[in-house]
């Protein structure tokens, strides 16, 4: 039996996060390998650090990378692959990720598996919610699915948002990642109009909602009577639950070769949109 490593990265902000995740590999005819978030568990945590959200990814990134191998004396080369946020965010943080890890993989001939920066999000509040039974407004069975809105700002008066159907640790998505205005977004951050048509009759338009994401202090005008707001350290998303989601995407044949891992910005840059028009 052998042990898989693997590097998670999130930088989808300012700051970020980046962990180190294992898990066995059974030999042929062995007991399966683990799967995640239903009826597989998930990669487990080794080590993780929080960069500095003051000083930037571009000086802080690699250098907590090589502290975390350094920690684990292990090195690129012994990682099975590299799990990535790729978006929606800053484009600035983004761009310091998805270049870190594809020099990375470049380099050492690893594979990396995308993370949709709001599915992270969507689960670390799940498992948070889970861990932490006495959190205010919780529903009173934890059995019971619940609603889900992560948004975070993407400036210019706009929020990257998404809808999920939350139970237990099991997120799942209902709203794809999508680009919404402000006024818009206050007025119904669930997106009622927009959800799949998949959604149970009784959770599109009622039940109880939480919010989670940067969102919530860039636009403070939701209406708490109506809304659940998650607690401030539950908004940013984490490489641990990066890493859940790219052991995941591993398994399920969603890892590209670092030439072909793209960025999805969902809306263009300001330079881009002044190009055009």
């Amino acid at each position: 039996m052998t042990t898989i490593w693997q590097l998670a990265i999130e930088c989808s902000s300012i700051g970020g996060s980046a962990a180190l995740l294992c898990e066995d590999e059974y030999p042929a005819g062995g007991a399966a390998i683990g799967l995640f978030p239903s009826d597989r568990k998930s990669s487990s945590l080794h080590s993780q650090t929080v960069l500095p959200a003051g000083q930037g990814s571009v000086r802080t990134l690699a250098p907590a990378i090589d502290q975390l191998l350094r920690a684990a004396n292990l090195s690129v080369a012994n990682l099975k692959f590299i799990s990535i946020t790729n978006g929606p965010g800053s484009f600035t943080g983004l761009r310091v990720g998805l270049t870190t890890a594809k020099l990375l993989a470049w380099a050492h001939r690893l594979p990396i598996v995308p993370v949709d920066t709001l599915h992270a999000t969507a689960l670390r509040f799940a498992q948070a919610k889970v861990d932490n039974k006495s959190q205010s407004g919780e529903p009173d069975q934890l059995d019971q699915p619940y609603r889900l809105v992560t948004a975070i700002n993407a400036f210019r008066k706009q929020v990257f948002t998404a809808s999920w159907l939350v139970l237990g640790h099991e997120v799942t998505n209902v709203r794809p990642a999508c680009v919404v205005d402000v006024p818009e977004w206050l007025s119904d951050p669930w997106g009622a109009q927009t959800l799949s048509p998949s959604v149970p009759e009784e959770f599109a338009t009622t039940g109880p909602t939480w919010i989670t994401g940067s969102a919530l202090a860039a636009y403070p005008g939701l209406d708490e009577s109506q809304w659940h707001l998650a607690e401030s350290e539950l908004w940013p998303p984490m490489a641990e639950q990066v890493g859940q989601l790219g052991w995941l995407g591993f398994q399920s044949g969603l890892a590209v070769p670092a030439a072909e891992l793209m960025p999805n910005y969902i809306r263009a840059s300001a330079a881009e949109e002044a190009q055009r028009s």
